[in-house]
């Protein structure tokens, strides 16, 4: 295949197909799609899809121990900006410039918007909404679907036409954790911006797996939205400790103050403290670890002989600031003070 580097056509992406045999059977139509069919314009199409498929197969022996051979590609595949789907399995890139068609007028663009649009109000459904029908919600058809990735398509045809820069403005810039296309929960990777690392992803709704990397953002196609809790409920996925609530705060914020509170603590004198176990957040406005100590020159034997365990607990308001801390031995008796209360204002007094 040809690589055409003058040709200016815009793509959007590409897909391959092809069969392989595996313990003696023939699998055909295996597809690569995605953020492993993400190729270089200026490169041979079918070198690199080659490449891709060798990759898929050394990946599977690998990950899951299903050995493939003699793979050939069957269909090459490539997404132009106005929503074509164009057969590069002879071609290559050269089908860009042979199937060349000028973008329809902006007049006859925004009047097949504007009746898009009013087709999916007028159903009682709203335009904004999972472009792939089988993420379809509430009774949504297939049709409704396919209208809005066509309206996704015209949106991202005419920015690329006109040289316009492609941006997501529904995700804050502080959103680091995202939903991609109503089915993959993930994270931005500020090194690639244009490459979102996989969490989880529903099997239901299309959504991407985690073992197949990082999900690509295809301008104008992929929808961005800020990740909630809810959403880490939906796809199962524990908080990460520097997920931002919707106060503003993280857990990660928690343990930074309940550290900076455990290391200013006044233990008593005859305390040795070995260390600290793993914080738990109980409530957001709670936070608990366990700090194991000992009592070296004891005398009450049955008491303080080796090794105990004291329980250290964090309070804050709902603005993050701290508001009590205290260490608690088994018997529920206080032990110690906070430091940091001490130094700031010259007065050490117990709880």
């Amino acid at each position: 295949m040809n690589c055409n580097k003058a040709n200016t056509s815009q793509w959007m992406s590409c897909r391959v197909v092809f069969s392989a045999t595996r313990d003696g059977r023939r699998v055909d139509n295996i597809e690569i799609t995605g953020c492993l069919a993400v190729f270089d314009r200026s490169k041979d199409l079918g070198e690199q899809a080659g490449s891709a498929v060798a990759d898929w197969l050394s990946r599977q022996e690998r990950v899951h121990g299903y050995r493939y051979q003699d793979a050939q590609i069957t269909y090459l595949e490539v997404t132009t900006s106005d929503g074509r789907f164009l057969d590069a399995t002879k071609l290559g890139w050269a089908v860009l410039k042979e199937r060349q068609v000028a973008p329809p007028p902006a007049r006859e663009r925004s009047e097949l918007e504007s009746g898009l649009v009013q087709a999916i109000e007028a159903s009682g459904f709203s335009v904004s909404g999972p472009t792939d029908s089988r993420a379809a919600e509430h009774g949504e058809p297939a049709w409704v679907c396919n209208a809005r990735g066509a309206l996704a398509l015209s949106a991202a045809g005419r920015l690329l036409c006109s040289g316009g820069n492609i941006k997501d403005q529904s995700v804050p810039v502080c959103a680091k954790y995202v939903v991609v296309d109503e089915h993959t929960l993930g994270y931005r990777i500020e090194e690639t911006p244009r490459f979102i690392g996989v969490l989880a992803g529903s099997v239901l709704r299309g959504g991407h797996n985690p073992i197949d990397g990082p999900a690509v953002i295809i301008p104008g196609l992929t929808r961005l939205r800020a990740a909630t809790e809810i959403d880490f409920e939906f796809f199962r996925v524990v908080l990460p400790p520097d997920f931002v609530w919707a106060d503003g705060g993280c857990e990660r914020d928690r343990w930074d103050a309940g550290q900076h509170v455990l290391d200013c603590y006044v233990w008593p004198a005859d305390l040795a403290i070995i260390g600290r176990r793993g914080w738990t957040l109980k409530t957001r406005q709670h936070l608990h670890c366990f700090v194991d100590a000992s009592y070296p020159n004891a005398q009450e034997i049955s008491r303080h002989s080796g090794r105990v365990k004291l329980d250290f607990h964090v309070e804050f308001d709902k603005g993050g600031i701290v508001t009590k801390a205290y260490a608690v031995d088994k018997d529920g008796e206080a032990v110690g003070y906070r430091g940091d209360v001490a130094a700031s204002t010259g007065i050490a007094t117990a709880p």
